[in-house]
């Protein structure tokens, strides 16, 4: 909650990013979940630094913003249970790229 994304990162990444690959989980699938996580975690409240940079630049009420970005919430959280029961979905990509 009193993090920013970029120190939540760098601090848990080097201890859980090997645990993910020894139980064979491939990383790119794992960063797509870190980053929709995230995203997610930037939208929603008590913190949700990207609600008070939206309410900086509009000057619109910060409940406003805050029910403005609840709409987006549900399809990011199916976004990330389809990803994890679905893990091609984010590797698909990746994989044709070669």
């Amino acid at each position: 909650m009193i993090l920013d994304n970029v120190s939540m990162v760098l601090l848990t990444l080097p201890t859980v990013f090997p645990i993910v690959q020894a139980l064979g989980f491939d990383p790119i699938w794992f960063g797509v979940l870190l980053v929709i996580a995230n995203i997610i975690a930037l939208i929603t409240p008590p913190v949700g630094m990207v609600t008070y940079v939206v309410q900086s630049v509009t000057k619109v009420p910060l409940d406003e913003v805050f029910k403005g970005n609840f709409i987006f919430l549900p399809s990011m959280v199916i976004d990330y249970v389809l990803l994890v029961i679905f893990p091609e979905i984010s590797l698909w990509l990746p994989r044709t790229m070669g």
